[in-house]
Protein backbone atom coordinates (compact mmCIF):
# COMPACT_ATOMS: atom_id res chain seq x y z
CA UNK A 1 0.00 0.00 0.00
CA UNK A 2 1.31 3.42 -1.00
CA UNK A 3 -0.18 6.75 -0.04
CA UNK A 4 0.26 10.15 -1.65
CA UNK A 5 -0.42 13.54 -0.04
CA UNK A 6 1.08 15.65 -2.86
CA UNK A 7 2.77 18.10 -0.47
CA UNK A 8 -0.53 19.58 0.73
CA UNK A 9 -0.67 18.56 4.41
CA UNK A 10 0.44 20.66 7.34
CA UNK A 11 2.16 18.83 10.20
CA UNK A 12 -1.12 18.88 12.13
CA UNK A 13 -3.14 17.48 9.22
CA UNK A 14 -0.62 14.70 8.62
CA UNK A 15 -0.62 13.85 12.32
CA UNK A 16 -4.42 13.69 12.39
CA UNK A 17 -4.41 11.34 9.39
CA UNK A 18 -1.74 9.05 10.88
CA UNK A 19 -3.48 8.85 14.24
CA UNK A 20 -6.84 8.05 12.63
CA UNK A 21 -5.27 5.47 10.32
CA UNK A 22 -3.51 3.76 13.21
CA UNK A 23 -6.70 3.71 15.29
CA UNK A 24 -8.69 2.17 12.45
CA UNK A 25 -5.97 -0.37 11.74
CA UNK A 26 -5.71 -1.47 15.37
CA UNK A 27 -9.50 -1.75 15.58
CA UNK A 28 -9.51 -3.91 12.47
CA UNK A 29 -6.77 -6.13 13.87
CA UNK A 30 -8.70 -6.53 17.11
CA UNK A 31 -11.87 -7.49 15.23
CA UNK A 32 -10.06 -10.08 13.11
CA UNK A 33 -7.82 -11.38 15.90
CA UNK A 34 -9.47 -11.00 19.33
CA UNK A 35 -6.31 -12.25 21.02
CA UNK A 36 -4.72 -8.91 20.18
CA UNK A 37 -7.27 -6.97 22.21
CA UNK A 38 -5.62 -5.30 25.15
CA UNK A 39 -7.14 -6.23 28.47
CA UNK A 40 -9.95 -8.50 29.60
CA UNK A 41 -12.14 -8.53 32.63
CA UNK A 42 -9.09 -8.86 34.87
CA UNK A 43 -7.20 -6.14 33.02
CA UNK A 44 -4.61 -8.55 31.56
CA UNK A 45 -3.07 -8.28 28.12
CA UNK A 46 -3.59 -11.52 26.23
CA UNK A 47 -1.18 -10.85 23.36
CA UNK A 48 0.93 -7.97 22.08
CA UNK A 49 -0.78 -5.80 19.51
CA UNK A 50 0.54 -5.95 15.93
CA UNK A 51 3.34 -3.51 15.32
CA UNK A 52 2.57 -0.18 13.66
CA UNK A 53 3.02 0.65 10.84
CA UNK A 54 2.16 -2.64 9.14
CA UNK A 55 4.74 -4.07 6.70
CA UNK A 56 2.24 -3.75 3.85
CA UNK A 57 2.33 0.05 4.15
CA UNK A 58 5.31 1.01 2.01
CA UNK A 59 5.31 4.79 2.36
CA UNK A 60 3.46 8.04 1.88
CA UNK A 61 4.62 10.25 -0.97
CA UNK A 62 5.35 13.81 0.14
CA UNK A 63 3.21 13.85 3.32
CA UNK A 64 4.12 17.43 4.25
CA UNK A 65 4.13 20.80 2.49
CA UNK A 66 7.35 21.54 0.63
CA UNK A 67 8.41 24.16 3.16
CA UNK A 68 8.09 21.57 5.95
CA UNK A 69 10.23 18.80 4.49
CA UNK A 70 12.89 19.37 7.17
CA UNK A 71 10.32 18.06 9.69
CA UNK A 72 9.98 14.67 7.96
CA UNK A 73 12.61 12.86 10.08
CA UNK A 74 10.88 13.96 13.30
CA UNK A 75 7.49 13.04 11.84
CA UNK A 76 8.79 9.56 11.03
CA UNK A 77 10.20 9.19 14.52
CA UNK A 78 6.84 10.07 16.05
CA UNK A 79 4.47 8.15 13.78
CA UNK A 80 6.65 5.51 12.11
CA UNK A 81 5.45 6.47 8.63
CA UNK A 82 8.23 6.73 6.06
CA UNK A 83 7.96 9.08 3.11
CA UNK A 84 8.95 8.92 -0.55
CA UNK A 85 10.27 11.88 -2.51
CA UNK A 86 8.21 12.83 -5.57
CA UNK A 87 7.67 16.52 -6.31
CA UNK A 88 10.64 17.25 -4.08
CA UNK A 89 12.96 15.70 -6.67
CA UNK A 90 11.97 18.10 -9.46
CA UNK A 91 14.43 20.88 -8.54
CA UNK A 92 17.30 18.38 -8.66
CA UNK A 93 15.97 16.99 -11.95
CA UNK A 94 15.82 20.47 -13.50
CA UNK A 95 19.31 21.20 -12.27
CA UNK A 96 20.63 17.88 -13.61
CA UNK A 97 19.02 18.52 -17.01
CA UNK A 98 20.61 21.95 -17.24
CA UNK A 99 24.04 20.63 -16.30
CA UNK A 100 23.78 17.70 -18.73
CA UNK A 101 22.73 20.03 -21.54
CA UNK A 102 25.68 22.31 -20.83
CA UNK A 103 28.03 19.34 -20.72
CA UNK A 104 26.75 17.94 -24.02
CA UNK A 105 27.16 21.36 -25.66
CA UNK A 106 30.80 21.52 -24.66
CA UNK A 107 32.54 18.20 -24.12
CA UNK A 108 29.88 15.52 -24.34
CA UNK A 109 27.71 13.85 -21.71
CA UNK A 110 29.49 13.21 -18.44
CA UNK A 111 28.11 11.13 -15.59
CA UNK A 112 29.39 13.62 -13.05
CA UNK A 113 27.75 16.56 -14.81
CA UNK A 114 24.36 15.81 -13.28
CA UNK A 115 25.81 15.97 -9.77
CA UNK A 116 27.19 18.70 -7.58
CA UNK A 117 24.50 21.38 -7.66
CA UNK A 118 22.71 22.73 -4.61
CA UNK A 119 19.39 21.04 -5.43
CA UNK A 120 21.16 17.74 -6.12
CA UNK A 121 22.94 17.90 -2.74
CA UNK A 122 19.62 18.65 -1.03
CA UNK A 123 18.11 15.57 -2.68
CA UNK A 124 21.07 13.46 -1.56
CA UNK A 125 20.55 14.61 2.01
CA UNK A 126 16.87 13.65 1.94
CA UNK A 127 17.53 10.29 0.32
CA UNK A 128 20.16 9.48 2.91
CA UNK A 129 17.82 9.91 5.86
CA UNK A 130 16.20 6.85 7.47
CA UNK A 131 12.77 8.48 7.19
CA UNK A 132 12.96 8.30 3.38
CA UNK A 133 11.73 5.07 1.79
CA UNK A 134 12.60 5.86 -1.82
CA UNK A 135 12.40 8.09 -4.86
CA UNK A 136 9.42 8.54 -7.19
CA UNK A 137 10.18 9.72 -10.72
CA UNK A 138 7.99 10.58 -13.70
CA UNK A 139 10.62 10.56 -16.47
CA UNK A 140 8.52 12.62 -18.87
CA UNK A 141 8.24 15.38 -16.25
CA UNK A 142 11.72 15.01 -14.76
CA UNK A 143 13.70 15.84 -17.88
CA UNK A 144 13.78 12.53 -19.72
CA UNK A 145 15.30 9.09 -19.42
CA UNK A 146 18.92 10.13 -18.91
CA UNK A 147 18.18 12.53 -16.08
CA UNK A 148 15.89 9.96 -14.45
CA UNK A 149 18.56 7.29 -14.74
CA UNK A 150 21.13 9.57 -13.09
CA UNK A 151 18.82 10.39 -10.19
CA UNK A 152 17.86 6.74 -9.79
CA UNK A 153 21.53 5.79 -9.75
CA UNK A 154 22.14 8.23 -6.92
CA UNK A 155 19.18 6.85 -4.97
CA UNK A 156 20.52 3.34 -5.43
CA UNK A 157 23.96 4.44 -4.23
CA UNK A 158 22.29 5.66 -1.04
CA UNK A 159 20.38 2.41 -0.63
CA UNK A 160 16.96 3.65 -1.73
CA UNK A 161 14.78 2.20 -4.52
CA UNK A 162 13.34 4.24 -7.36
CA UNK A 163 9.72 3.84 -8.46
CA UNK A 164 8.98 5.07 -11.97
CA UNK A 165 5.51 6.38 -12.71
CA UNK A 166 3.72 7.72 -15.76
CA UNK A 167 1.76 10.85 -16.44
CA UNK A 168 -1.13 10.98 -18.93
CA UNK A 169 0.89 10.20 -22.04
CA UNK A 170 0.71 7.88 -25.02
CA UNK A 171 1.99 4.34 -25.22
CA UNK A 172 5.16 5.63 -26.87
CA UNK A 173 6.20 7.36 -23.65
CA UNK A 174 4.82 4.52 -21.53
CA UNK A 175 6.98 2.07 -23.48
CA UNK A 176 10.16 4.03 -22.83
CA UNK A 177 9.35 4.38 -19.12
CA UNK A 178 8.67 0.65 -18.91
CA UNK A 179 12.03 -0.08 -20.54
CA UNK A 180 13.82 2.15 -18.07
CA UNK A 181 11.95 0.49 -15.21
CA UNK A 182 13.04 -2.93 -16.43
CA UNK A 183 16.71 -2.07 -16.00
CA UNK A 184 16.50 0.15 -12.91
CA UNK A 185 14.04 -1.26 -10.45
CA UNK A 186 14.47 -5.01 -10.39
CA UNK A 187 11.69 -7.59 -10.12
CA UNK A 188 10.60 -6.61 -6.60
CA UNK A 189 9.75 -2.97 -7.42
CA UNK A 190 6.16 -2.23 -8.39
CA UNK A 191 6.20 0.74 -10.76
CA UNK A 192 3.17 2.88 -11.57
CA UNK A 193 2.30 2.78 -15.27
CA UNK A 194 -1.48 2.33 -15.17
CA UNK A 195 -2.44 5.77 -16.49
CA UNK A 196 -2.68 4.26 -19.98
CA UNK A 197 -6.02 2.80 -18.86
CA UNK A 198 -7.50 6.32 -18.84
CA UNK A 199 -6.82 6.98 -22.52
CA UNK A 200 -9.36 6.31 -25.26
CA UNK A 201 -6.74 5.65 -27.92
CA UNK A 202 -3.01 5.14 -28.31
CA UNK A 203 -0.36 6.42 -30.70
CA UNK A 204 1.60 3.22 -30.15
CA UNK A 205 0.54 0.42 -32.48
CA UNK A 206 -0.04 -2.23 -31.22
CA UNK A 207 -1.23 -0.33 -28.15
CA UNK A 208 0.63 -0.36 -24.84
CA UNK A 209 -2.28 -2.24 -23.26
CA UNK A 210 -1.56 -5.25 -25.46
CA UNK A 211 1.85 -5.69 -23.82
CA UNK A 212 0.35 -5.78 -20.32
CA UNK A 213 -0.40 -9.13 -18.70
CA UNK A 214 -1.77 -8.69 -15.20
CA UNK A 215 0.88 -6.82 -13.22
CA UNK A 216 3.65 -7.46 -15.75
CA UNK A 217 4.71 -5.69 -18.93
CA UNK A 218 6.30 -7.48 -21.90
CA UNK A 219 9.23 -5.17 -22.68
CA UNK A 220 10.43 -6.96 -25.87
CA UNK A 221 6.87 -6.67 -27.19
CA UNK A 222 6.96 -2.94 -26.49
CA UNK A 223 10.20 -2.61 -28.44
CA UNK A 224 8.56 -4.36 -31.37
CA UNK A 225 5.57 -2.00 -31.09
CA UNK A 226 7.86 1.03 -31.09
CA UNK A 227 9.64 -0.27 -34.20
CA UNK A 228 6.32 -0.93 -35.94
CA UNK A 229 4.98 2.52 -35.01
CA UNK A 230 8.13 4.22 -36.29
CA UNK A 231 7.94 2.24 -39.52
CA UNK A 232 4.30 3.20 -39.97
CA UNK A 233 5.04 6.88 -39.46
CA UNK A 234 7.94 6.68 -41.89
CA UNK A 235 5.64 5.17 -44.51
CA UNK A 236 3.04 7.92 -44.00
CA UNK A 237 5.67 10.65 -44.32
CA UNK A 238 7.12 9.13 -47.47
CA UNK A 239 3.70 9.20 -49.13
CA UNK A 240 3.18 12.90 -48.50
Amino acid sequence: LRLDANQVWSREQAATFCEAMQTEWEAGCAALCPEHQRGDGAGAVSAPAPRWPPPALDFCEEPLMARLHAQLPAFHAQYGLRHAIDEGALPAAAEALERLAASCATSGSDGASARGGEAFRALQERLGDASCAGLILKPTLAGGLEVSARLADEASRLGKPTVLTSAFESGVAHAHVAMLASVLGGPSIAHGLSTYERLQGDTLSPAFAEAVDGDLVDVPRLQAALDATAQGLRFVNERR
